[in-house]
């Protein structure tokens, strides 16, 4: 029965470990003022666009603490090899714009102008 047990808490601690290697790792650098970068890495995924919108989700999240809205500038990823799937994710936190303050009318064309007289007596 010892042995049992022994062998179970075994792997279990086994299977936990495996769980700690397989984390996501996230690093974010601000490169001026509102410009960022973020490198995101998946050891599981072994499709990269999953992890371009990992890092398009993080980017969001970003900007929406400090009030703004995010710019995509560049992304670069890379398909899963040995160490997951890696992307680059560079963005511009902005500020969002005003609506217009009028409704839009669009644009009438004209054409008693343009047909002159000779065509309204006929």
């Amino acid at each position: 029965m010892q042995r049992l047990m022994v062998i179970l808490s075994f792997a279990g601690v086994l299977a936990l470990t495996g769980c700690t290697t397989a984390r996501e790792h996230h690093n974010v650098r601000q490169l001026d003022a509102s410009t960022y970068e973020i490198e995101v890495t998946q050891p599981w995924e072994k499709q990269e666009v999953r992890v371009r919108e990992r890092s398009y989700e993080l980017a969001q999240r970003i900007c929406e603490e400090q009030k703004s809205g995010m710019q995509p500038l560049q992304i670069v990823s890379r398909p899963a090899k040995e160490g997951g799937a890696w992307t680059r994710f560079t963005f511009r936190c902005v500020g969002f714009v005003e609506g217009p303050k009028q409704e839009y009318k669009p644009l009438t064309l004209r054409t008693e102008n343009i047909l002159g007289d000779e065509e309204e007596k006929k």
